[in-house]
């Protein structure tokens, strides 16, 4: 019994602890323009339906509407923003296919 009262602290730790790189894992998606909804901009759709709005990108990459991308790409929770489609993004990678 003294084990398991050891032993559980150390499991709900591990079990506990998330993968902190969210969508680490390479993506396909399109550069699209949402300039027609309040706050928004040039975001990127993913293939899977998920819809970036990209606040950081690497240094001199420019995003091309109705382009085809593939990236890496990281959340920013702790960011706030008016548009209301999409997730920010941190853009980690990015190419044109």
């Amino acid at each position: 019994m003294k084990r398991l009262f050891y032993f559980l602290p150390f499991l709900v730790l591990a079990f506990s602890c998330s993968n902190t790189k969210v969508g680490s894992d390479e993506f396909k998606g399109t550069v699209t323009d949402m300039t027609g909804l309040d706050g928004c901009g040039i975001m990127i759709k993913l293939d899977n339906g998920t819809t970036l709005q990209p606040v950081v990108l690497p240094q001199g990459f420019v995003l091309q509407k109705d382009k085809k991308v593939k990236l890496r790409y990281h959340l920013l929770k702790d960011r706030m923003s008016t548009c209301m489609s999409g997730s920010i993004a941190e853009i980690t990678s990015i190419s044109y296919l």
